[in-house]
């Protein structure tokens, strides 16, 4: 498939919120490689994934930049019936000498007749590919997103090495994500996904690469290949290892997606996928020898709900006690693993979502969102989610009036109104500590309307 293709036929669906990592370099035996490197900048509001190609250009080899901003990250403005946004992206590639030695603007206007849509509601984004052709050497990449109508800029840098593939008589390109592979009249129409993170996934996904092969040298011979990949923790042990899955490579230059399955019982984390290719066999493992190429990136398994990561499981189930029941607490809490624990906390806010045909969670937002509140302005001798006050807001929000004043006895209170409900909050000891007075207990629940 023509790579140029693919922005052409990607689908408006965002899938996940955590930019792309990887670089090419060269290891020993003709074994090209590719390595994670870490961003400067990481704002969330947009991301942007480099893959390396070998290049028509002799002498030089593709950087094809892909470029993703979300609908959720752009202003619109109304005009007439329509919403309409409008952006730049900049992307700057400068050399080990700081030199810029390609540059290049991008306009994007997007219309939409659709309020919600335009506000992010179902998950859409606009997405970019641009090819570059540079000489191999060691690159910074600089990628800018201008918001024309909020006139707001973020920043997104890495560091990216680029090799010539024609010194080698078998190597493999970089890896790119695809969420989803569909045949229509002989076309691949794919739905890339411009992320390193996995979790959300579903049971499995697809990656794509091309094979290359000198035909003036003994790599001619090889009519078929076999790809395992492995899987490295963060203390380079490997967590799993697939078997051989056979791939024709007829061409001097060979497009091949592979099925992804990951283990269920994989940990949250960040992990290096490692593909290598290697003389078919009817073995099961590998040994160096049989290695003809290998490339890697990095990916990280996970789960996160609108676009927020599970980092403290405990602590995301603790803080569910003014939505979930005591039963349903036990239930989220009963796992001794972590990673069942989070599948069932994922589990518990998907059947709350008022939208579940969407990326968002509307639910699972105004919660969290009411926790952070609460923790940032009723913080006591507490957190600010575990005081009388925050209990208050996280389940009814925020009240329509609130009432202050001093009783006889000097101590403040506070009285807040929703309706014909009415919570009385009194300072027993002065230090600004509001306990609940009446009712003397919140027997509701949160619910989002």
């Amino acid at each position: 498939m023509d790579k140029q293709s693919i922005t052409k036929l990607v689908r408006k669906r965002l899938t996940n919120n955590i930019f792309l990592l990887f670089a090419l370099i060269v290891i020993s035996t003709q074994v090209v490689l590719s390595q994670a490197v870490e961003v400067t900048d990481n704002s969330g509001l947009f991301y942007f994934d480099a893959v390396l190609f070998k290049s028509d250009t002799a002498g030089k080899s593709r950087l094809d930049i892909f470029v993703l901003v979300p609908y959720a990250s752009m202003s619109f403005i109304k005009s007439a019936q329509l919403y309409g946004a409008e952006y730049d992206i900049y992307i700057k590639i400068k050399d080990e000498n700081d030199r810029i030695i390609e540059n290049k603007t991008i306009n994007r206007q997007i219309i939409e007749k659709d309020y919600f849509v335009s506000q992010g509601g179902n998950g859409d984004f606009d997405v970019t590919q641009t090819i570059f052709n540079i000489l191999p050497g060691n690159y910074e990449i600089e990628v800018i997103y201008f918001d024309k109508h909020g006139h707001r800029s973020f920043l997104r840098t890495r560091k990216q090495t680029v090799i010539d593939f024609s010194r080698y008589s078998f190597s493999l390109s970089g890896i790119l994500l695809v969420n989803s592979i569909e045949e229509q009249n002989g076309n691949y129409i794919i739905t890339p996904h411009i992320s390193d993170n996995v979790g959300n996934l579903s049971k499995y996904f697809f990656v794509f690469f091309e094979a290359y092969k000198d035909m003036n040298t003994p790599a001619e011979n090889l009519a078929e290949v076999d790809f395992i990949y492995q899987l490295i923790n963060d203390d380079k042990e490997i967590e799993f290892q697939s078997k051989r899955i056979r791939k024709p490579v007829p061409d001097t230059q060979n497009e091949i997606y592979l099925k992804i399955s990951l283990p269920t019982t994989l940990a949250q984390g960040s992990y290096m996928f490692r593909l290598f290719a290697v003389k078919s066999s009817d073995e099961e493992g590998f040994e160096k020898y049989d290695i003809i190429a290998t490339t890697e990136r990095s990916i990280n398994n996970m789960k996160s709900i609108s676009g927020n990561f599970i980092k403290n499981i405990n602590q995301s189930i603790s803080q569910l006690r003014y939505i979930a029941t005591q039963s349903e607490m036990d239930y989220l809490l009963a796992p001794d693993k972590e990673q069942e624990k989070i599948l069932r906390f994922v589990e518990f806010w998907r059947k709350r979502d008022p939208t579940p045909h969407t990326e968002r969670n509307e639910a699972y937002d105004e919660y969290f969102s009411r926790i952070e509140y609460a923790n940032k302005n009723y913080k006591s001798y507490s957190e600010g989610w575990l005081t009388d006050m925050g209990m208050a807001y996280i389940i009814y929000g925020e009240p329509q009036t609130i009432n202050r004043g001093r009783m006889n006895n000097g101590n403040n209170y506070e009285i807040w109104s929703y309706g014909e409900k009415e919570i009385i909050f009194i300072d027993y000891n002065g230090f600004g500590d509001f306990r609940l007075y009446s009712p003397l207990s919140i027997n509701d629940k949160y619910e989002y309307h």
